[in-house]
């Protein structure tokens, strides 16, 4: 486990997975502390694809691999590639056992940096050093805390920057319905309770907000997440649970009628030989 530290806040992080374990800013802890009975993470990358594969199969050139939900880097050892006192970097390189079920050459970095006693940013880096285009999706998934003390799961919303007018996907067995449903015209607010996620979670495409805030109105506690440039954000929790997880992503679930082809996969970004992709997010607690 790796802590850095800012003031009287701090960080830690797993290093399986490059995994965010606690955000501890000011005494109050952000990250939802795991319960195994509950969910076994807090606060996975997913990373290359985000949600499951159809078949847990796809094709490329020619060629048929197998991958499981959410890739593999949340499950592999990760280095040290710089550490200071507020930030540390961590990196996973691919291997002879990655190219079995993922056809490209990558090096991954996931670098925090506490800039201050209430905001982490969480940068990515994705090198392609392959002689080929790569293809691959990116997505981070933190749990927040939601301590129920004097309050309950009703009191908690979800309020974005901007007014959206969004449509829901529909996952079934873990694959998107090709028809959408509308969920929110010209509004800013998603209401949560214990049996908002039973159909799972809720996947939003071409949303407009750079940020969003989880709130409390009983406790005036408000958490801001960043998404940076993410275009896709999935919102879950197992139902009834102490928590919430705001998930920006770039990528998303496998549709459920996809054929497998890896450069026609929905949301799937394609980087050239020897370039690099660059993104974002950051948790900061508000009040």
């Amino acid at each position: 486990m790796q802590e850095i530290k800012c003031g009287n806040s701090s960080v830690k992080i797993n290093e399986t997975g490059a995994e965010l374990k606690s955000f501890r800013a000011q005494d109050k802890e952000i990250v939802w502390q795991t319960i195994p009975a509950v969910w076994n993470s807090s606060a996975p990358v997913l990373f290359p694809f985000v949600g499951l594969v159809r078949n847990n199969r796809f094709s490329f050139d020619g060629k048929e691999y197998q991958i499981g939900k959410h890739g593999f880097v949340r499950n592999k050892e990760f280095s040290i590639d710089e550490k200071h006192e507020s930030s540390v970097k961590f990196l996973y390189s691919y291997s002879e056992e990655t190219l079995k079920s993922y056809p490209f050459k990558f090096e991954f970095f996931v670098n925090f940096s506490l800039v201050s006693e209430k905001r982490l940013i969480v940068e990515y880096e994705v090198k392609n050093v392959d002689s080929k285009n790569m293809f691959f999706s990116l997505g981070s998934h933190p749990a927040l805390d939601l301590p129920m003390k004097g309050t309950c799961h009703e009191d908690y919303y979800i309020e974005f920057e901007q007014p959206e007018t969004v449509f829901l996907y529909k996952l079934v067995d873990g694959l998107l319905e090709r028809q959408k449903t509308a969920f929110m015209t010209d509004e800013k607010i998603v209401k949560l309770g214990k049996h908002v996620f039973d159909d799972d979670a809720l996947i939003f495409t071409g949303i407009k907000s750079r940020y969003c805030y989880l709130k409390n109105d009983k406790t005036k506690s408000c958490v801001s997440v960043c998404f940076d440039g993410a275009p896709d954000l999935g919102i879950w929790a197992k139902p009834g649970a102490d928590y919430v997880c705001i998930e920006p992503w770039f990528g998303y679930n496998d549709p459920a009628d996809f054929n497998g082809s890896l450069e026609q996969k929905p949301g799937i970004i394609s980087l050239k030989a020897e370039k690099s992709f660059t993104a974002f997010y950051a948790i900061e607690l508000i009040s």
